[in-house]
């Protein structure tokens, strides 16, 4: 055999081996190492990376919405991308980050990993009686707890209140402004309700002046039932108040009232109130500064 083609076969059988080989640790490799030091993976992990100045980069991709299902075919259960996009749409949408895939390869959900997450909360109120003041009464009978009433004499009846956005507020984010009450008695009719509010930021720098009085008016169709618990949302369809361009310890100035001798209002008997708070989104456990996010 000439040398010439001794060296072919040698190459050639090298060439299987080093085949064989990987395909054999392909098929039996229980986990993986990637790193410097030729160290055995940690037995707890299918892949175990260790580097002192190096990170592990993911893939990057843009996108569309929280339930896009085209920019990644069939996305599988779990899986884990950043997103690039800020523009991102969609229920919790939140800019760019790392979104995994919380649905199905069919009905992807990404959800932005972080430290907290977007999460709906609570903002209580402690509201006050104003000038149109409302009367306390017992909630049953002669006796017992007592609660404010709007009667129904014929009258505007009003508590004030005012709110300031919380640091774990998501700014920006629309806020959800509702009541909580309870009818007298058992009637039909309905009630009228108008929420007047005006919202402005902080701005140690430059003041800002509190803009006009807006009002919402909603009402509450019956028949009710006595001493049940009813909630009505004091925005229109429940649209809430735009939160565009507001930040954290702004301050809402607001007033509650209702007229029973308005057209729209014809329960005729009190309503009590219970509670008003807004629903908020939240996605901090605070802020990073004293007055700002």
């Amino acid at each position: 055999m000439n040398p010439t083609m001794l060296s072919r076969i040698r190459k050639s059988a090298m060439l299987l081996f080093m085949l064989s080989t990987a395909f054999t640790k392909t098929v039996i490799a229980q986990n993986m190492a990637i790193n410097t030091t030729g160290n055995n993976p940690d037995v707890s992990a299918m892949l175990d990376v260790v580097s002192s100045n190096k990170g592990m980069l993911l893939p990057r991709v843009s996108l569309t919405s929280t339930t896009d299902a085209t920019t990644i075919p069939s996305p599988a259960t779990s899986l884990l991308v950043y997103n690039t996009n800020a523009s991102i749409t969609g229920t919790h949408a939140d800019g760019v980050g790392y979104y995994y895939n919380n649905g199905t390869s069919g009905s992807p959900e990404w959800v932005k990993l972080n430290t907290f997450g977007v999460r709906w909360d609570d903002l209580r109120i402690t509201l006050d009686r104003g000038r149109d003041a409302t009367a306390i009464s017992y909630f049953s009978g002669s006796s017992g707890p007592e609660i404010w009433y709007f009667r129904n004499n014929s009258q505007l009846e009003a508590m004030s209140f005012t709110v300031q956005l919380p640091h774990t507020w998501k700014e920006g984010s629309t806020i959800y402004p509702h009541l909580h009450w309870s009818p007298k008695a058992s009637k039909s009719g309905n009630v009228e309700w108008k929420l007047e509010y005006t919202w402005q930021n902080y701005d140690p720098s430059t003041p800002q002046v509190f803009p006009d009085i807006t009002t919402n008016t909603v009402v509450s169709t019956g028949p009710f039932t006595a001493n049940s618990h009813m909630i009505t949302s004091l925005s229109s369809n429940n649209s809430g108040i735009d939160g565009t361009g507001k930040k954290i310890s702004s301050i809402l100035i607001c007033r509650l009232t209702r007229n029973s001798s308005n057209a729209a209002d014809t329960y005729a008997d009190d309503a009590g109130l219970l509670f008003l708070d807004f629903h908020i989104m939240v996605d901090a456990f605070g802020s990073k500064a004293e007055f700002v996010k």
